[in-house]
């Protein structure tokens, strides 16, 4: 089962994926951590590589690319903006979640990561969404703010990961069945079938 995670830069993403998939006990992607490795192999910044990437199509194709790929053969949680529309272009069974927060939210917690002041990073994530929205257009057609394609959207503003993540696992253990992720096993005693058809003549 694959399991998507979206959102723009300081949405909360990245620490959902990687407390979900510690959850769940399935392995996390990160293809912006994937790119911000690529940009430091190409001598540039995030912000610059970006700009480059729209210039060179090639390089998002590539990276995606390979990522389907991995998707196909892997149970994992893929985390990136285009996670979920890479899901529904190459028709993958996925679980489709964006996670979202206000600007200001979202330029506080660049700011404490980068240690630099609150409107240097308003500024340099407003640019980055607007370059990114830009470049996808471009490369895939698609426009990140449509938003349609996601089957849950969480709201990140004033609530923690942990708060996340526990209504995320909530949400998902509702799922239809033959969507439902697979959780770490835990021994449980034997039911006689006796037992089992008694427990379907209640429903």
């Amino acid at each position: 089962m694959l399991i998507t995670i979206s959102g723009l830069s300081g949405s909360g993403k990245s620490s959902t994926a990687k407390a979900l998939a510690q959850k769940l006990c399935v392995p996390t992607v990160d293809i912006g951590e994937i790119f911000r490795a690529m940009a430091k192999k190409y001598g540039m910044d995030v912000v610059e590589f970006g700009m480059y990437a729209e210039a060179h199509p090639e390089i998002d194709r590539k990276l995606d690319a390979a990522m389907v790929r991995r998707a196909k053969k892997e149970e994992m949680i893929l985390q990136g903006r285009l996670a979920g529309w890479m899901a529904v272009q190459h028709n993958l069974s996925a679980i489709k979640i964006w996670i979202g927060a206000s600007p200001r939210v979202r330029a506080e917690r660049v700011a404490k990561r980068q240690s630099v002041p609150v409107r240097e990073a308003a500024a340099e994530i407003k640019k980055r969404d607007q370059d990114n929205r830009i470049r996808y257009l471009q490369t895939y057609g698609l426009d990140l703010q449509d938003l349609s394609i996601y089957d849950i959207t969480v709201q990140t503003d004033g609530r923690s990961v942990e708060w996340v993540v526990s209504s995320l696992v909530k949400t998902l253990s509702l799922w239809p069945k033959k969507h439902k992720i697979p959780r770490k096993p835990s021994p449980q005693p034997k039911r006689s079938p006796l037992r089992k058809r008694r427990s379907k003549s209640r429903k």
